[in-house]
């Protein structure tokens, strides 16, 4: 597995869909120069081959699978939203696009300050012995939950079965055995 198919536990993170080719030779991200948000929603595409996207919530809700999002038929006009994922510090309420409590705000203009005759200087803050990461930046080794937008109440949940190889979307705030049993199953680590 580690040396003959590992692309397939691959991910590229995507603001669109983009043309189906993955990789290098993949149409560019309009977003690639950008950093990931806490609460962006994006299509996962599979490494391993051309034209396979992430999809959730399929079926009865907990379906999830690898399938061809650009088909021109059913999967691009029908289900579209079944390949879009939102990133989340925390499961949220379970609404679909609901803002994320590490989403960084959007900008708002600041107020045009009053003249005033002598400025008075700021205290300069004491430095602090811990890196800030960006406002609202996924980084490397967050943990992260993956809200699938097709409908409320569905997280990308794994090691699901016996084997503990099985993927579901389920409704991880069921109050039950899915919040309170199995939480960790629903948080990803970002590598």
């Amino acid at each position: 597995e580690e040396n003959d198919v590992k692309t397939t536990y691959q991910w590229q993170v995507r603001s669109n869909a983009g043309d189906g080719s993955h990789g290098p030779r993949g149409s560019a991200d309009p977003k690639a120069t950008q950093c990931v948000q806490y609460g962006d929603i994006v299509f996962l595409q599979n490494r391993w081959m051309d034209n396979r996207w992430l999809s959730g919530s399929r079926g009865s809700g907990d379906g999830v699978g690898t399938w061809n999002h650009l088909d021109g038929g059913y999967e691009e006009n029908n289900v579209k939203t079944t390949y879009q994922w939102q990133f989340r510090a925390d499961a949220g309420d379970g609404s679909r696009g609901s803002a994320d409590v590490e989403a960084t705000p959007a900008p708002r203009p600041e107020p045009t300050p009053a003249p005033t005759p002598e400025p008075t200087p700021e205290p300069t803050p004491a430095p602090t012995s811990e890196p800030t990461p960006a406002s609202g930046a996924i980084q490397y080794g967050d943990m992260v939950f993956l809200q699938n937008n097709w409908m409320d109440n569905r997280w990308l949940s794994g090691s699901r079965s016996s084997e503990g190889n099985g993927v579901a979307t389920r409704n991880h705030l069921d109050g039950g055995y899915e919040e309170n049993d199995v939480k960790t199953t629903y948080q990803w680590q970002v590598r």
